[in-house]
């Protein structure tokens, strides 16, 4: 047998084996991609919710209310969002305390969890808070004035 025979046959042995791999890491990237897009709860990076974490916006009173930046639990450093200094989500104070504690020993205020720069923004004051059937959001009269 030629050096050049034995080289084809070994293509030809290897080829199915490559197209094995290949496959398998075409349907592992896609399970992955496809595992993120099914978040259902975007308050964990998971997608999965965590039962030691109370309900984000619930209250009982208007006291207990506020608007927070983060829209989510900070669990590692990849979860870090860019912050702005504009609060635009409904939730709990002890929430936005949480989160924000999270944020302030996790994260690093010039960059988001990706490593990309954040930048400057300028905001609206959000509207006042109230507890309406049990869960955070803006005032009945500040949505009815807009």
């Amino acid at each position: 047998m030629k050096a050049s025979e034995r080289h084809g046959s070994l293509r030809a042995r290897s080829a199915p084996a490559s197209l094995a791999r290949i496959a398998f890491a075409s349907i592992a990237s896609i399970g992955a991609l496809s595992f993120g897009a099914c978040k259902d709860d975007p308050g964990t990076p998971s997608g999965v919710p965590d039962a030691n974490v109370p309900v984000p916006d619930d209250c009982v009173v208007d006291a207990d209310c506020g608007f927070g930046e983060i829209d989510h639990e900070i669990y590692r450093a990849a979860d870090c969002p860019c912050v702005y200094g504009c609060p635009y989500v409904p939730l709990s104070t002890a929430t936005i305390a949480r989160r924000q504690s999270q944020y302030d020993s996790t994260c690093n205020p010039q960059r988001d969890g990706e490593g990309q720069l954040c930048g400057i923004d300028d905001c609206a004051a959000p509207p006042e808070p109230a507890c309406i059937a049990g869960k955070c959001t803006a005032a009945r009269d500040d949505i009815d004035n807009q």
